[in-house]
């Protein structure tokens, strides 16, 4: 079929998926993928091509797929999953693997890992070869730093494409720790291109070489000689993906990912940057550079803000149905299908605009019932209670035994809805908050985020021996938030905080009223789609307690969804529209405010009364190891 594979990467990092774009017609089909337990991200980068297989890469991992021939399955079956040792080092991005690129007349496979600053060779059924490095490649490119600051790198590659001499270019950005860009040939270590400006990709096409630079603002074309790929220095045109119509607004202007179908070039589009762009695609004629076309991708099922990464031709085999549907699996499961809109053009100035029918049902879907931000399913999680003494011993009495932090435990957080967590201390409240935020895995079930999630534990983040600005600096950061986002929110963070002055003071000298002041206001400066609160409410004297009441409304009536762990019930009552109650890592209860707070007063005051009540509940307590 003539229609164009896309990789997308949603924006929490949750999700990932392989699509099938099909011009005039619009998004056709979408398979989202699972992450392993050793990955970070589950979203997928870059993608590559070779017959009936597709060769896509996470983070840190290659994945390779094949066609599935059994029209009740996805259409792409894991036919195998690399994973190196050494990739899932190292920080959040682990080996920050981003493009790959595939031959079958060398029959290779070939990596950017850009933790290494290398790329690895694979044949094409995934077995390693080799890695070589930048400063390998092209010595002269690599030049050893005057100094060396945490974020010096020799090179971050972006792209990789085979010229139509089978030659693998690639595209490299932030060369010596600058902005220079290069693409270098890596048989002979020559560079082709050199004073270009962040380059995100480039591909060859017949008799002409495209590339993306200006930090995926510009797309310019070349003259390539077919038989051995030698590109000319001089561009025949360039192009900016600027779009006056009003349904484009949205849509971010950083484009990423190139791919041919018939006479236009493709490119992914979105901004990685800033949240709230909407991501699409859009189309160039190859021959003067013009926008023909353009796609915003649809809001997906349980995809936060699906993003474009990546683009190539589909691999052969790929059939779809005849009848206009956007056909969904997620984790091997067909999730539901929705028609499609054909595309319309605007009247004034002609530029295409298609829209899936999934983006429109999806709207009035929300309009008649909230949208699930957060869905904790089958949840559990253990601990071996085994001690390992420092002669290496194991104690006798725990030896083979748990402890269930968790258990079975399951429930939602529609969007508006603010939540309360109530148990008593060890109940697993905490345990919750952290594997709802993600920086905790659980051992069986899953939990699905639907946006962008924040935990605040007060306290998290902070260094005692930093000033209360720097600890600002540091906290939004890890916040999610930019440099220049956290500049910007200064001077509000400060006054809401009540800190004044003491803002340039270390953090050892402040009350531990001024640390919670600071560290809440702080977290709500972020603004997330789901905000948790564990014990984040205690945030000092009767004042304060009113302006952060009032800004708890006001993030409520802004349809974020809040889940908020307190031991104070007066407060859980005033604020949340449901309150769960947690005992022994059990949900016990999970209904209206005044009922489960009356039970769980009751059962504070005189739990064996209490239990002896409710035996059913009881049982199941004193079942849990």
């Amino acid at each position: 079929m003539a229609g164009i594979l896309v990789s997308l990467v949603g924006a929490d990092g949750q999700r990932g998926a392989l699509g099938i774009v099909e011009p005039g017609r619009g998004l056709r089909y979408v398979q989202v993928e699972q992450a392993s337990d050793l990955l970070r991200s589950a979203g997928i980068r870059g993608i590559a091509v070779v017959d009936r297989r597709i060769y896509a890469v996470t983070q840190a991992s290659l994945r390779i797929y094949t066609v599935e021939q059994d029209v009740n399955a996805p259409l792409f079956r894991l036919e195998r999953e690399v994973i190196r040792k050494d990739w899932v080092l190292g920080g959040p991005k682990q080996a920050n693997l981003i493009p790959v690129a595939a031959s079958n007349a060398r029959r290779r496979v070939w990596v950017g890992n850009n933790s290494q600053c290398c790329i690895e060779e694979f044949d094409l059924e995934g077995v390693f070869i080799g890695r070589r490095h930048l400063w390998a490649i092209a010595a002269d490119l690599c030049e050893s730093p005057g100094w060396l600051g945490a974020e010096f790198q020799y090179g971050s590659i972006r792209g990789m494409c085979v010229a139509p001499d089978e030659r693998l270019l690639l595209i490299v950005a932030g060369c010596n720790g600058s902005q220079r860009g290069v693409v270098v040939d890596t048989d002979h270590g020559e560079v082709l291109f050199d004073g270009l400006h962040d380059p995100i990709g480039g591909l060859f096409s017949g008799e002409r070489f495209f590339l993306i630079d200006n930090n995926g603002t510009q797309l310019s074309c070349y003259d390539a000689v077919h038989e051995t790929g030698l590109i000319s220095r001089a561009s025949e045109w360039t192009a900016t993906p600027h779009m006056s119509d009003p349904g484009y607004a949205q849509l971010g202007r950083d484009m990423r990912g190139m791919a041919m179908c018939e006479d236009s070039i493709y490119c992914g589009i979105g901004d990685f940057h800033q949240r709230g762009q909407r991501s699409g695609l859009v189309a160039f004629d190859v021959v003067t550079g013009a926008l023909t076309w353009a796609m915003p991708v649809p809001e997906i099922v349980r995809f936060a803000e699906p993003q474009v990464f990546h683009l190539a031709s589909p691999p052969r085999g790929v059939e779809l149905p005849v009848d206009d549907e956007l056909i969904t699996y997620e984790f091997g499961n067909r999730v539901f299908t929705d028609q499609v809109i054909p595309q319309q053009r605007d009247p004034v100035s002609q530029n295409v605009f298609t829209e899936s029918a999934a983006r429109i049902d999806a709207t009035a879907r929300a309009k008649q019932e909230p949208r699930v931000a957060v869905t904790v399913r089958e949840v559990s999680v253990f601990y071996d209670r085994s001690a390992v003494s420092w002669f290496g011993g194991i104690r006798r009495s725990n030896k083979g035994k748990y402890y269930w932090a968790l258990k079975n435990v399951s429930f939602s957080v529609a969007e508006g809805e603010m939540v309360g967590i109530v148990g008593r201390n060890g109940s697993g409240k905490s345990t919750l908050c952290m594997l709802m935020a993600g920086t905790l895995h659980p051992d069986h079930g899953e939990v699905i985020r639907n946006g962008r999630v924040q935990l605040l534990a007060l306290g998290v983040g902070f260094r005692p021996e930093l000033t209360g600005r720097e600890n600002v600096l540091l906290s939004g950061t890890l916040l999610g938030l930019t440099r220049k986002e956290v500049m910007r929110n200064m001077t509000d963070i400060i006054a809401f905080s009540e800190i004044g002055e003491f803002i340039d003071e270390p953090m050892r000298t402040y009350s531990s009223g001024m640390r919670s002041r600071l560290a809440f206001a702080v977290a709500t400066a972020v603004k997330p789609e789901i905000l948790i609160l564990d014990e984040a409410m205690s945030t000092g004297d009767q004042s304060f307690s009113s302006k952060a009441d009032e800004r708890m409304q006001s993030m409520r009536a802004n349809a974020g969804a809040v889940v908020m762990v307190s031991h104070n019930v007066k407060q859980l009552g005033n604020f949340c529209s449901r309150v769960i109650w947690l005992e022994k890592g059990r949900l016990v209860m999970d209904d209206e405010p005044e009922v489960v707070i009356a039970h769980y007063n009751d059962f504070s005051r005189d739990n064996a009364t209490w239990l002896e009540q409710h035996r059913d509940i009881g049982a199941s307590l004193v079942s849990t190891p």
